[in-house]
C-alpha cells in the first residue's frame, strides 16, 4: 500500500497508528535521557501526528490521542515535565492541523490555528510547572543561554510562536510536496481571505497598542499579524494600481511610524515599524462575489 494513501481498514488504522504511537513513545525516552536531541527531535514530530490525522479514520485519530496523552508522559517518566512541556503541544498540533486540512480550511488558517493551538499549550505547561514545582522554565532558558530575564520574558511569546510555526511549516511542506496523492478537499479555504485579511489587521493594530499595557502580548500579536498579513501579498501583486496605492501607504505609515518611534516605552520602540504592514491586510482584501438571489412568485 502507498504510504500516503488514505487507510480504510481496521487492521491498516491500527497499524499506522500504533507505529506513530511507537515513534512518540521513542522521542519520549529521548527527551527523558538526551534532551537535547528530543528538544531537535520534537520539531518534526507535528509532520508524523498530522499525517496520522489526515490518512486514519477518526475513531483510530481519537484513539491515539488518548493512548499518547497517557504513556508518552509514563515512558519518559525520568523527564516527564518535558515530554509534557514540548512532546504534546506538538502532537496535539500535528492533529489540529492535519484534521483542519481535511476540512478544507485551507493553508493560512489551519497553519494559524495550529500553531497558536500549540503555543497557548506550551504556555499552559509552563504555568502548570510553575505552579506545581516553582519552576520558571523563561528565567531557566534565558539563564541558560545567558540572556537577559526581562528581555527573554518579553520576546519570549512571539518565540514561541515562531517555534510552533516553524513545527507546523514542516507539516505543511509535507502536505504540498504530496498533495496529489493525499485525497483532501478540492477547495483551499478561499473563502476565509478577508476574514483572515480582517484579524491580521486587528493583530498589527493591538500590536501597536498593546505595548503601553503589556509588551509580551503586543509581540505575540505582532507575530500574529505579520504571518496573516502575508496573505495579502497575492491581490496586491495581481493589480498595478493597488500595488502602488498599497505602496505609497506604507511609506506613509513608515514616516508615521518614525515620528511617534520616541514615545514607544523600552523593549517596545521596534513594535512601532509594524504600521508599514497594515497596507497588506487592508489592500489585501478581495471582493466578495455575491450569488443570484432566487426569484420566487
Amino acid at each position: 500500500m502507498d504510504i500516503f494513501s488514505p487507510r480504510k481498514t481496521p487492521s491498516e488504522n491500527i497499524a499506522y497508528s500504533a507505529s506513530t504511537l511507537a515513534l512518540f513513545a521513542l522521542a519520549s525516552l529521548a527527551i527523558a535521557y538526551i534532551p537535547l536531541f528530543g528538544l531537535l527531535l520534537t520539531v518534526f514530530l507535528p509532520l508524523f501526528s498530522s499525517a496520522l490525522s489526515l490518512l486514519c479514520q477518526k475513531r483510530y485519530v481519537f484513539s491515539f490521542l488518548a493512548a499518547a496523552t497517557l504513556l508518552c508522559p509514563l515512558i519518559g517518566i525520568a523527564d516527564w515535565q518535558s515530554v509534557v512541556f514540548f512532546l504534546l503541544p506538538a502532537c496535539y498540533c500535528g492533529l489540529i492541523f492535519g484534521y483542519g486540512m481535511r476540512l478544507g480550511l485551507g493553508t493560512a488558517l489551519t497553519v494559524f490555528l495550529s500553531s497558536l493551538l500549540e503555543t497557548l499549550l506550551l504556555y499552559l505547561s509552563l504555568f502548570c510547572l510553575q505552579g506545581i514545582y516553582g519552576i520558571d522554565m523563561v528565567d531557566s532558558l534565558a539563564a541558560l543561554l545567558s540572556i537577559d530575564v526581562v528581555k527573554a520574558n518579553a520576546f519570549f511569546p512571539l518565540f514561541a510562536f515562531a517555534y510552533c510555526l516553524g513545527q507546523v511549516g514542516i507539516s505543511n511542506l509535507f502536505l504540498l510536496a504530496n498533495q496529489s496523492r493525499l485525497r483532501l478537499p478540492s477547495h483551499r479555504g478561499e473563502e476565509f481571505h478577508n476574514l483572515i485579511m480582517v484579524s491580521a489587521a486587528l493583530s498589527l493594530l493591538l500590536a501597536l497598542t498593546l505595548p503601553f499595557v503589556s509588551i509580551p502580548l503586543a509581540y505575540l500579536f505582532l507575530g500574529f499579524g505579520l504571518f496573516l498579513s502575508l496573505y495579502g501579498f497575492p491581490p496586491i501583486i495581481k493589480s498595478k494600481a493597488r500595488g502602488w496605492l498599497a505602496l505609497g501607504a506604507a511609506i506613509a505609515l513608515a514616516l508615521l511610524s518614525s515620528a511617534i518611534y520616541h514615545s514607544y516605552p523600552p523593549l517596545s520602540k521596534a513594535l512601532v515599524f509594524a504600521a508599514p504592514f497594515l497596507c497588506l491586510p487592508i489592500f489585501g482584501l478581495r471582493k466578495v462575489e455575491r450569488k443570484p438571489r432566487r426569484l420566487y412568485n
